[in-house]
C-alpha cells in the first residue's frame, strides 16, 4: 500500500530550489510513499526569486561563482553552465550579474522536473504560479491548509491541504523608515523598477540613498550604469562602506574559533558560550593569521578613523595584493556562526547586536574588487558623497525630506531610496503578520520567526510544528546569518533530513532494501556537514566534478561536527541516524584509507553516538507517556543506556536489525566477524531512530 504525503512550500525562490533537488535526490530510492509537492510562487518564475531576477549587469555576485550552487556540494557546477549557456557572460570575471544566476536556478528546477518524470519516482511536482499564500491553518488531523490568492486578481484560489510546510520567502521587507511609505519621492522597494523611470525623467536631481552597504551600492551602480548622472549621497549613521573582497581567500584550519573550544569553554554546555570569550578567540585567531598581536580595538579605529574614501582606497590596494588574513579568518568561521549565535544567553546577544553587529557586517559582507573601484571613480569624480551620523528623516511636504545628522546637520532632498537592507520584524509581512495574530507561529526576540536552530522546526506560544520548517531569512533570530545562498543550501539540506526521517519512521522501515534506503538518507545528509568543514580541508585536492578531502586538522572534529554544534540540551531532538550517517559519509569522503585509520575513526564517531544514545535516553522521561510506550513495553523514568538496546524497540527483529546497522557502519571497529563495544553502541543508536525522527 501506497502513503501519500504532502508538501506545500511557500515561495519559489532559491531556498525553495534547492530544497526540491536535495529532496528529489533524497527520496529517489524511497518506496512505499507517493509525495506531492505544491510549489507556491506569487510571480511567473520559479527560481529566481528577488535577489536574482533583474537583467541589470551591474547587479553582479557577491561571492565568486565557483561557490555558488543551490546544492551543498555541487560547487563549480554553476561555473560550467556558465560556459556551455551563457556565451555572453564575461568570461574573465567570477563575480558575473547576478540574473545568469537566476537563470541557473530555474535550470536547476527544470532539471528536477526531468529527474522525477519516472513513473516510478516517488516525488511529483504542482506550480502554483501567481499565487501568493496569505494563511495557513492548522487542522485537527495533522495536517495544514494553504489559503493563498491569485497575486493578478486577488481572488482566492481553493485551499490545498498538506502534510508538511516550508517557509521560503526569502528577505523581510525593511522595517525603516516605515512611515514615508506612499509619500512621493520615497521609494521603500530598491528594486522597484518605476524609480529608475521616475529618477532618469530627471537624470540631475540630487537622490539619497539611505545606506551605505551592498544594497546602497547596487542602487549606486544601476543607477550609475542607466546613465544617471546626478548626485548621489549614501546616508547612515556609521558612513562605513563593506570591506573589499581579496583577489583570493583560500582557505585556512582554525587553531582556536572552533567547536571544540566552545565546548570547553561551556563545560560541555553546562553554561551558556560567553561574547567575552568568542571575541578573545576570533582576536586569537586574527593575530595568528596576521603574523602579529591584534586587538579588536585596532580593527574598530582602522574602519570608523578613516574618511570613507581613504578607507576605501586603503582596502582596494590591500585586496589587490591577494589574500587577506583576517578575511580568510572570517570566511573560515562563518559555517559556524550560527553554533556560536546560539550556545549565546540573550544579554550577549543583545550585546553584540548593539556594539558589535554593524562592525561585524561591515568586514564580512565583504563586495568585489571590480564594484570598489567604480564606486571609488564615483567619489572621486564628486557624483557620490558618503554621509556618516545619520539621526533622522522626516517628510518636509514640499521640500522633499528633510536629514538630520550629528552636529546639527541638516540636509534638504527630493528623492530617497530606502537601501537599508532586508528588515528583521517578521510583522511587516502580512502572512507572517497572520501566523503570528492567529498563533501559529513565535516571534523571536532578535529577529524573523521563532525556530529550532538545529531542525529549523517553527515554534508557537504553546509549543512547535514537527512538521512545519523555516528557512533563510526568517530564521536570523536564530541563526544570525541567513542570506546566502551557501546557508540557504545547508539549510535546505537540514530540511530535506527531517522530512525523509520523519518519513522513512512513518514508512517503519523494516526490510533490508528499506534500510539501505534509510541508510542512503541519512549519509546525504552529512553533504551540509562535509561543506561545513571545508575550512579545515585541503582545497588543493578539490575539483569540481569530484571533490576529493583530506584532513588536516583534528579528524575527531572534523568527522564530528554535527553532532558536537549541538547542544546538549538538543541533543534528545537529534536523530542519531543522521550522526551515524556523517561519520560513515565522511570516513569515505576524507578517504580514510588503512584498516588502523577506519578504527580509529570508528571508535572515535561511536564513542560520541554512545554518549548521545545515552543522553537520548535519560531525556527520554521528557516526554509524555504515550510517546515513552513501545508495543507492551515501557520505558523506565530515568532509563540508561541498557534500556537503549534494540529489544526495547521491537518494530524491527533485534538480530536483523543489529546486522544491518553494524554491516551499513563500515569499518567500525570490526575485526574477525565481531562488533568491539564501540560499534555495537552505534549499531544500537542507529536502530534507536526507527521509532521516531523527534528524538
Amino acid at each position: 500500500m501506497t502513503k501519500e504525503v504532502s508538501i506545500a512550500l511557500v515561495g519559489g525562490g532559491p531556498g525553495a530550489v534547492s530544497t526540491l533537488a536535495q529532496l528529489a535526490e533524497a527520496v529517489s530510492e524511497m518506496s512505499g510513499v507517493s509525495i506531492k509537492a505544491h510549489v507556491f510562487e506569487k510571480t511567473e518564475r520559479i527560481g529566481p526569486g528577488l535577489p536574482y531576477a533583474f537583467k541589470d549587469d551591474s547587479y553582479i555576485l557577491n561571492l565568486p561563482k565557483g561557490v555558488m550552487e543551490p546544492v551543498s556540494g555541487h560547487e563549480g557546477r554553476f561555473s560550467k553552465w556558465l560556459e556551455d549557456n551563457a556565451p555572453d557572460c564575461p568570461k574573465d570575471t567570477d563575480f558575473p550579474p547576478r540574473h545568469y544566476f537566476g537563470d541557473y536556478l530555474e535550470y536547476v528546477y527544470g532539471r528536477v522536473k526531468e529527474q522525477i518524470k519516472s513513473a516510478d519516482h516517488p516525488l511529483k511536482l504542482v506550480d502554483h504560479l501567481r499565487h501568493e499564500v496569505v494563511n495557513v491553518v492548522s487542522s485537527k488531523d495533522g495536517q495544514y491548509k494553504i489559503f493563498s490568492v491569485d497575486s493578478t486578481s486577488d481572488e482566492a484560489t481553493k485551499p490545498v491541504e498538506v502534510n508538511y510546510v516550508i517557509f521560503a520567502t526569502g528577505h523581510l521587507p525593511s522595517s525603516n523608515f516605515t512611515k514615508l511609505i506612499g509619500r512621493p519621492g520615497y521609494w521603500h522597494n530598491p528594486w522597484d523598477g518605476k524609480m529608475s523611470e521616475e529618477l532618469l525623467a530627471d537624470p540631475s536631481q540630487p537622490v539619497t540613498i539611505l545606506g551605505s552597504r551592498l544594497t546602497a551600492i547596487d542602487v549606486l551602480l544601476s543607477l550609475m550604469n542607466q546613465g544617471y548622472e546626478g548626485p548621489i549621497n549614501f546616508a547612515s549613521r556609521g558612513g562605513m562602506l563593506p570591506s573589499v573582497l581579496g583577489k583570493e581567500i583560500p582557505p585556512v584550519p582554525l587553531k582556536h574559533l572552533t567547536l571544540e573550544s566552545f565546548e570547553k569553554l561551556t563545560l560541555g554546555g553546562v553554561r551558556p558560550l560567553l561574547l567575552d570569550d568568542v571575541i578573545e578567540l576570533f582576536r586569537l585567531e586574527i593575530s595568528d593569521a596576521e603574523g602579529h598581536d591584534i586587538g579588536l580595538d585596532h580593527l574598530v579605529r582602522s574602519a570608523s578613523d578613516m574618511s570613507p574614501r581613504v578607507r576605501l582606497n586603503k582596502e582596494i590596494e590591500e585586496a589587490s595584493l591577494g589574500r587577506r588574513p583576517w578575511q580568510q579568518v572570517l570566511f573560515a568561521s562563518y559555517p559556524i556562526i550560527a553554533n556560536i549565535w546560539y550556545k549565546l544567553n540573550d544579554d550577549d546577544k543583545l550585546r553584540f547586536i548593539s556594539e558589535y553587529r554593524s562592525l561585524f557586517m561591515t568586514y564580512l559582507a565583504a563586495f568585489p574588487l571590480d564594484n570598489a573601484h567604480k564606486v571609488l571613480e564615483a567619489m572621486d569624480s564628486g557624483q557620490l558623497r558618503v554621509l556618516d551620523g545619520l539621526e533622522s528623516v522626516n517628510d518636509a511636504s514640499r521640500d522633499g525630506f528633510k536629514l538630520g545628522f550629528t552636529g546639527n546637520r541638516v540636509l534638504a532632498v527630493p528623492h530617497l531610496v530606502n537601501a537599508t537592507g532586508p528588515g528583521t520584524n517578521s510583522c511587516d509581512d502580512p502572512l507572517y503578520n497572520k501566523l503570528l495574530t492567529n498563533g501559529f507561529a513565535s516571534k523571536n526576540a532578535f529577529g524573523g520567526l521563532d525556530v529550532n536552530p538545529v531542525h529549523l522546526t517553527l515554534n508557537t506560544p504553546k509549543g512547535h510544528h514537527d512538521n512545519v520548517f523555516v528557512i533563510g531569512e526568517n530564521t536570523q533570530g536564530a541563526c544570525l546569518s541567513t542570506t546566502d545562498m551557501i546557508r540557504v543550501a545547508l539549510q535546505a539540506g537540514r530540511v530535506v533530513a527531517g522530512i525523509t526521517d520523519s518519513l522513512n519512521a512513518k514508512l517503519q522501515v523494516t526490510n533490508d532494501q528499506g534500510w539501505a534506503n534509510f541508510w542512503e538518507q541519512s549519509a546525504r545528509h552529512a553533504e551540509d556537514t562535509v561543506t561545513e568543514i571545508k575550512y579545515k580541508l585541503d582545497p588543493d585536492l578539490a575539483s569540481p566534478d569530484r571533490p576529493k578531502y583530506k584532513v588536516v586538522g583534528d579528524t575527531v572534529s572534523a568527522t564530528n561536527m554535527f553532532l558536537i554544534a549541538a547542544p546538549k540540551r538538543h541533543l534528545h531532538h537529534l536523530p542519531t541516524g543522521r550522526v551515524v550517517g556523517i561519520a560513515d559519509s565522511l570516513n569515505a569522503k576524507l578517504q580514510v584509507s588503512s584498516n588502523q585509520a577506519w578504527t580509529n575513526r570508528g571508535v572515535q564517531s561511536a564513542s560520541l553516538i554512545e554518549a548521545v544514545t545515552v543522553r537520548k535516553a535519560q531525556n527520554l522521561h521528557r516526554f509524555p507517556a504515550r510517546l515513552r510506550t513501545f508495543g507492551s513495553r515501557k520505558l523506565p523514568a530515568k532509563p540508561s543506556l541498557s534500556h537503549c538496546t534494540a529489544p526495547v524497540f521491537p518494530r524491527v527483529p533485534h538480530t536483523n536489525r543489529l546486522f544491518a546497522a553494524s554491516r551499513s557502519f563500515k569499518g567500525l571497529g570490526v575485526r574477525g566477524g565481531r562488533c568491539t563495544g564501540a560499534a555495537v553502541a552505534a549499531a544500537t543508536a542507529l536502530c534507536s531512530c526507527t521509532f521516531g525522527s523527534g528524538y
